[in-house]
């Protein structure tokens, strides 16, 4: 099965080397069909996308046509083509419904699509095939789950938090449950979440003023302040940036906020 579909093929040498190298063992064995797929991809990322189908179009003639039929999927996704990259896509899953790689692509263009619907389906599948997958498969398919009409924000979490307890924190993971704790107003579990994040995270001011924020909303003026104080006094230290310029002014309005709040005795 066609290995090099499950993925872009954008590492190790640069894709003018590939093609060379790639142009060599064609020399050695012409009628090799994974030889010719693998430099139509890199042909592609050389921006040849000409060539890239011209190769394709001969690897159909060598093998299995299905396998050709993907990678074509493949360089019509990359132009931006979806209705042909669909079709292709399509044909080649009626033949190999379980082939991780042809779902990953599939999910990617039904999203852009529009078709959240199937986009959900083919990452589910995927995720059941091969649960160790990147985290942004993770967090893609828990965003579509949040979006759905009756909004599975408890199943999107239910999906992001047996990863991360899978394989240990994940930031990207975790800070994406913070704002479906916070979409649904559970504040107090968006604090529990953002207080499991990293070290170097939790030092710095913009976690501070996050942290603020969720306890002004949950009703806790007095420990908002506190973290406002510290974050402020952070900034001050700092060299000055667009975004810590941001951070400043929230802090600012969240601590105006939290000293016309009546405090907690």
């Amino acid at each position: 099965m066609l290995a090099l579909a499950t993925a872009t093929v954008t590492a190790g040498p640069a894709a003018g080397s590939r093609v060379d190298i790639l142009s060599a063992e064609i020399n050695s064995n012409p009628e090799e069909q994974q030889l010719y797929l693998r430099r139509a991809l890199a042909w592609a990322d050389s921006g040849q996308n000409d060539k890239a189908m011209a190769d394709v179009n001969h690897a159909e003639q060598l093998g299995d046509p299905l396998q050709a039929t993907l990678v074509r999927g493949i360089l019509w996704f990359r132009q931006d083509q979806l209705e042909p990259a669909r079709t292709c896509f399509d044909a080649f899953l009626d033949r190999y419904p379980d082939h991780p790689g042809a779902l990953g692509y599939r999910a990617r263009l039904l999203r852009s699509s529009g078709d959240n619907a199937g986009a959900l389906a083919d990452y589910q599948q995927l995720i059941a095939l091969q649960p160790a997958q990147d985290p942004g498969i993770y967090l893609a398919t828990a965003q579509l789950l949040a979006a759905e009409p009756d909004l599975q924000i408890p199943e999107a979490l239910a999906l992001l938090d047996r990863r991360i307890t899978e394989v240990g924190a994940i930031p990207q993971l975790q800070r994406y449950a913070i704002r479906l704790e916070k979409q649904r107003g559970n504040y107090s579990a968006a604090l529990r979440r953002l207080s499991t994040l990293d070290d170097s995270i939790r030092a710095t001011p913009q976690w501070h003023v996050e942290t603020a924020e969720l306890l002004l909303l949950s009703g806790h003026p007095a420990q908002a302040q506190s973290h406002l104080l510290v974050a402020t006094e952070q900034l001050q230290n700092l060299r000055p940036t667009p975004a810590r310029a941001v951070t400043r002014e929230k802090a600012a309005t969240l601590l105006e906020q939290a000293n016309n709040l009546p405090i907690q005795k």
